[in-house]
């Protein structure tokens, strides 16, 4: 939350017309006209003192008073319940004629150094973004994400952009980008199956040690999970691809923080178009999971176009899908494909129908390690689907990614 400073003006400084201001009165008014030298809202303090003893030397008035005001409405100031007597002083009478002063005092330096050296000792969550924000473009079909200001405008040195990437806090001063041209099936995502379907991004920054000197790169993948470059793939078409901003490839040791995720499409072949959704979701903090995510799926041994629903989300370094496929079969094979491959070996038993009747007992889909393609048996023997009529699977997986 933002520092809320006392009120301040240049030459702030007039006389009271109370006759006395007692001791213990909230109500200040002051010379006629004055009131426009002070703060017109918010709280400020004022330092009053005997101008015609001490002329301009407050410090030299034993009954110098600090007070603490809560507002000011034309030439009355309204003293804070508790604010006479502020700041170390001794609430006093003054008389009509004394003068009033905004003075630059402890009171305000401290409130400075305290903001600063909550600023500089920032230690929030990691990836939590102080004065920046994700935001997404597509020009001539290419997609570009960009860290901004809250203004809107490129971080700089007047003007940047704080975060904690690992245990250390770092300082974006400069415009920060990357963009990936259409032309190429980036991560996969214009695979038959998800092509032309919203997916979620997530946005990284990545302290970049192999630039000279050392800097924040941007990066964006369909992974929640890395957190090393290291764990990403550097191949372009590759599901676990990050794509960075810059020339200088990051080392594998490199930390990479997750900092938000946004939604994109990217088109069919050979196109491969980008496109932002018409509503764009765009989550500035660190989110490690997918939105519920459409997709068709590429299905074998049926006439026809078997009807499919497939919905899936990643939650961290695992992929959830929930599917039925029901069609006329024309073969004794059932395939399908996944829209992620699996970390290992894929053996699970579902729901099916074979020749327009419910299974007994479960079928039983299984994919190779690293792979996407699923074969579908109707049951855990393994044994072939009847190549006429009705035969459907549904169920809801789990596996690693």
């Amino acid at each position: 939350m933002a520092t809320t400073f006392y009120g301040k003006k240049n030459n702030a400084q007039t006389t009271i017309t109370n006759n006395p201001l007692s001791s213990s009165g909230l109500s200040i008014t002051l010379a006629t006209g004055a009131g426009a030298k002070f703060p017109s809202s918010g709280t400020f303090l004022i330092t009053m003192w005997d101008n015609t003893t001490y002329a301009n030397n407050p410090t030299g008035d034993p009954n110098m008073e600090v007070c603490l005001i809560d507002s000011r409405s034309t030439d009355t100031l309204t003293v804070n319940a508790s604010g006479r007597g502020y700041a170390g002083t001794t609430a006093v009478a003054h008389a009509s004629g004394s003068a009033l002063g905004l003075l630059i005092m402890k009171e305000h330096s401290d409130q400075w150094e305290t903001a600063i050296n909550n600023l500089e000792n920032f230690q929030g969550s990691n990836g939590g973004m102080i004065n920046g924000k994700i935001v997404t473009s597509v020009a001539s079909n290419n997609l570009t994400v960009a860290i901004k200001t809250l203004a809107g405008g490129d971080p700089s040195s007047t003007d940047p952009v704080y975060v904690l990437i690992g245990d250390t806090q770092r300082i974006l001063t400069a415009a920060l980008s990357v963009t990936k041209n259409a032309g190429t099936n980036w991560f996969g995502s214009g695979a038959t199956g998800i092509a032309t379907q919203e997916i979620d991004y997530f946005a990284y920054l990545v302290w970049n040690t192999t630039a000279n000197p050392d800097a924040i790169t941007l990066g964006f993948a369909r992974i929640p999970s890395g957190r090393l470059y290291s764990d990403f793939s550097s191949t372009t078409t590759a599901v676990k691809y990050l794509a960075y901003s810059g020339s200088d490839q990051p080392a594998a040791t490199d930390e990479c923080q997750l900092i938000g995720r946004f939604n994109a499409t990217l088109g069919i072949t050979a196109a491969f178009n980008w496109s932002i959704p018409a509503t764009s979701i765009i989550i500035e903090h660190p989110v490690f999971s997918t939105r519920n995510l459409v997709t068709t799926l590429e299905v074998g041994g049926f006439s026809g176009s078997p009807t499919i629903t497939a919905y899936y989300n990643i939650n961290y370094a695992s992929l959830h899908l929930t599917f039925q496929i029901t069609g006329t079969s024309n073969a004794t094979t059932f395939t399908f494909t996944l829209p992620f491959p699996v970390l290992d070996q894929l053996d699970l038993p579902v729901r099916g129908r074979d020749n327009g009747s419910y299974l007994a007992g479960s079928a039983m889909i299984e994919a190779a390690a690293g792979g996407t393609a699923v074969s579908a048996y109707a049951n855990g023997a393994v044994s072939a689907w009847t190549n006429v009529n009705a035969k459907s699977l549904q169920g809801s997986i789990t596996y690693l990614i």
